[in-house]
């Protein structure tokens, strides 16, 4: 049987600068064949990505091959996460129905595994490699006795590196994906020794995208909605736009450029893109005069000109009453009628305009604002701000004497919503007691170091609940797969349903955890992880899922092939060159590691800081280094190295660049500190410091250990995102211990907003994570 070609009649590929023979010329020149092999060995990938190809293609070729050959042995091996399937067939007369039987019944799932050559093992003589070739790995070693030929029948896919490999390894390419050229049956490839390529293609082969140029487009907003009229340019080019009636803009840039955003009366802002940037919402202030915090006794310059009684803290820095645009209601502590006893009290009595609404709690009360707001629910009374504590309407609110305020301040709905989130929309009442006023100050910097953030005085208010692995939520299908009655069903329900959810890489690390801890799967487990690295080969936010899930199931080469391509994808990411030394590291290539950590000198000596964000968690990696290993000497004369600062180092890193949320440390005492990772005044330049350098990672350290416990939380705020969640890795060290560091990891997903979720508990004896 013969592959027709009928429909390319007439197309002429010219692939050379030579002049191309006739086609007669071709058809009648003799041609020498290759010796008919009595042994074939098919390779057979069976990633995700393949279920798609033109699978009678392939059978066609392999009908015309067998009856070619007439009598064979073969071998067939099937690939994905592993060698999943291997066993022989004799081929008689050209039958190979058996063989057929098996290809045509294979299933599609999970990508190639990194090693997949050693799995396979020596190869001689005939083979015959189906795959796209995405994601595959490189085949280092030839052997002389081999002739390898890679077919593939997808439009999508990495010619560049099939066809290295089958000339490399004496054999060829061929495409049947997009056609042979007139008058060529696929079979000449494997008889004819030249090596020939005379297909149409289109070349998926790993590109760069650090240059290349994208659309971005976006709405710009202030607190009374869309903006019209902002100019919206490319910094140092000539590109530039302004946003319509709605809002909206498009505009044209590349990874490392920035975007301008700027209107009168407004401070311009300035957006870097990176490779992941295709939709970018900006909120433009209205200059309320945000000024700094009180660090220290005394007021800074920028406060001085400003009465005392016109200065409210809250919780995004001091606002100016008197140029604020909005209408401000605050009382102070001389101000609070006498008869009043607690914080609803001083609201009834001194805030007029103002009224309270009973919740069906015996303590709390709604406080509405301008009569309140409905949503579908109901009346949704303001939120609130107490000395830096976020709480919902609905939340327990604490007793709070009427002794103890020094100020209460209420705010509208338009204003608190903009700073706040949805979680103010019916406005927000900031309660500053004289715990915090006597102070100061609402939240010092400190570094990373909650052991200095106690200066605040706050006080935790054991608002955080257990729950944190169910906070990105279980969807309906995946909740489908759980209710199985054993792991193969379950697996046959994840097949049923993954087509629909195969654009998500969440879904994927989703089904991996029901196998590891339902079912203790592993293989099963790793197979259906290994989608993310086939199907989102280009997008480096997912595969950090499944580094990040790699390395806490212990799967640390693994991760360290994926952190290798993001390296790849992210060579200007300073995060890149970090998480490839650590890993390595970690499997004890500590050289390597070494030459890494140098490069990340080298590259991102400008604008470095030791003391926070990734370059203090550098600083620190390579401390260890020094300190454990041998020959490793310090990189640079200007590099101080430094005792640590405490026997545990926590670092939090985070796939989503845009990712909001805020940790809590809580000492055994009852005071907390909290870090605090979204867009305020305060943030401004460490924001545009990550994405400039290209990281989303910070260290903190705890020094004051005892056998009282350490609690650790989180509050999530979303990531520009309604529908991906946030991934976070957790990890704790432990430098106490002799030899090198011990650690643990923990993969935290966050999809539920503004709920305080207990992650960790920490002592002097041990630390554990809640579930």
């Amino acid at each position: 049987m013969t592959l027709g070609c009928s429909s390319l009649v007439g197309m002429e590929y010219h692939l050379s600068n030579k002049k191309p023979a006739s086609e007669s010329s071709i058809i009648n020149e003799p041609r020498k064949e290759r010796k008919k092999p009595s042994h074939v060995t098919i390779l057979w990938d069976a990633s995700f990505s393949l279920s798609s190809k033109k699978i009678e293609q392939e059978i066609l070729l392999l009908d015309e091959y067998f009856e070619y050959l007439n009598d064979a042995d073969v071998s067939l091996l099937i690939l994905s996460n592993d060698v999943t399937f291997s066993q022989k067939y004799q081929i008689k007369k050209g039958d190979w129905s058996h063989l057929k039987l098996k290809i045509r019944d294979i299933t599609y799932d999970g990508g190639i595994a990194y090693d997949i050559w050693n799995k396979i093992g020596k190869l001689s003589g005939t083979v015959l490699l189906f795959s796209d070739g995405i994601n595959f790995p490189d085949k280092t070693n030839t052997e002389k006795e081999l002739v390898l030929f890679t077919i593939n029948s997808r439009k999508k896919y990495n010619r560049l590196f099939l066809k290295t490999l089958g000339e490399a390894n004496g054999g060829s390419h061929i495409d049947l994906g997009h056609g042979i050229k007139q008058n060529k049956s696929p079979i000449m490839y494997l008889k004819s020794p030249e090596r020939q390529d005379l297909t149409k293609f289109e070349d998926y082969s790993y590109k760069n995208p650090i240059h290349k140029e994208k659309s971005i487009s976006g709405v710009v907003t202030d607190l009374s909605g869309p903006l019209e009229g902002v100019n919206v340019s490319v910094k140092g080019t000539d590109r530039i736009t302004t946003t319509d009636k709605n809002g909206k803009y498009r505009i044209d840039g590349k990874p490392s450029e920035s975007l301008i955003f700027s209107y009168p009366d407004r401070d311009s802002i300035e957006v870097l893109i990176d490779e992941t940037t295709n939709e970018e919402d900006i909120f433009m202030s209205s200059n309320l005069n945000y000024l700094d915090e009180v660090v220290v006794e005394g007021e800074t310059k920028s406060e001085a000109g400003i009465d005392s009684k016109q200065k409210i803290k809250t919780n995004f820095g001091v606002l100016d009453k008197k140029s604020s645009g909005f209408s401000v209601r605050t009382v102070t502590s001389d101000k609070i009628p006498p008869s009043s006893v607690d914080i609803y009290d001083v609201i009834q009595n001194a805030l007029p305009g103002v009224r309270l609404a009973p919740t069906g709690s015996s303590d709390n009360k709604l406080v509405l604002i301008r009569g309140g707001h409905r949503n579908f629910s109901g009346l949704v009374g303001a939120a609130w701000d107490i000395d830096g504590n976020i709480l919902k309407d609905t939340d327990n609110i604490p007793f709070i004497s009427a002794h103890e305020i020094e100020t209460v301040t209420v705010m509208p709905g338009s204003w608190a919503a903009a700073r706040y989130g949805s979680i103010a929309v019916a406005g927000i009442v900031i309660v500053r007691t004289r715990r915090t006023s006597n102070n100061g100050q609402d939240n010092p910097s400190n570094n990373g170091n909650p052991n200095s953030g106690f200066l605040n005085r706050n006080v935790y208010q054991k608002d955080a609940i257990i729950g944190i692995s169910k906070s990105g939520g279980t969807s309906k299908p995946v909740q489908k797969i759980i209710e199985s009655k054993d792991a193969s069903e379950a697996y046959k329900r994840y097949l049923e349903i993954r087509d629909l959810y195969r654009h998500f890489p969440h879904f994927f690390s989703d089904v991996f955890e029901v196998f590891e801890d339902k079912w203790h799967d592993r293989n099963t487990s790793l197979l259906i992880l290994s989608n993310i690295e086939e199907l989102f080969y280009d997008d480096s936010n997912a595969l950090k899922i499944a580094a990040y899930k790699y390395e806490e199931a212990g799967q640390l080469e693994r991760a360290l092939q994926i952190y290798r391509r993001i390296l790849r994808l992210r060579p200007l990411h300073s995060q890149s060159y970090r998480d490839l030394a650590n890993i390595n590291t970690k499997i004890g290539r500590k050289k390597r590691a070494w030459n890494l950590y140098n490069g990340y000198l080298n590259l991102f000596a400008e604008g470095a800081n030791y003391d926070d964000g990734l370059d203090q968690i550098v600083k620190k990696e390579m401390e260890r280094l020094m300190e454990h290993g041998k020959g490793f000497n310090s990189p640079a004369p200007n590099y101080s190295t430094n005792s640590l600062e405490g026997p545990i180092e926590i670092i939090a890193e985070w796939n989503q660049p845009e990712a909001e949320f805020e940790l809590q440390f809580v000492h055994p005492n009852g005071l907390f500190y909290d870090w605090k990772h979204f867009l305020t005044p305060e943030n401004d330049q460490r924001m545009l410091s990550e994405k400039k350098r290209g990281y989303s990672a910070q260290s903190f350290f705890i020094d004051s250990l005892s056998k009282e416990r350490w609690l650790v939380n989180i509050r999530y705020k979303g990531n520009k995102s309604e529908f991906i969640p946030t991934f976070i890795k957790l990890t704790i060290r432990d430098t106490r211990q002799k030899g090198f560091t011990e650690e643990v990891v923990k993969v935290l997903k966050l999809k539920n907003q503004e709920i305080n979720y207990k992650v960790a508990s920490i002592n002097s004896e041990n630390f554990d994570f809640f579930e």
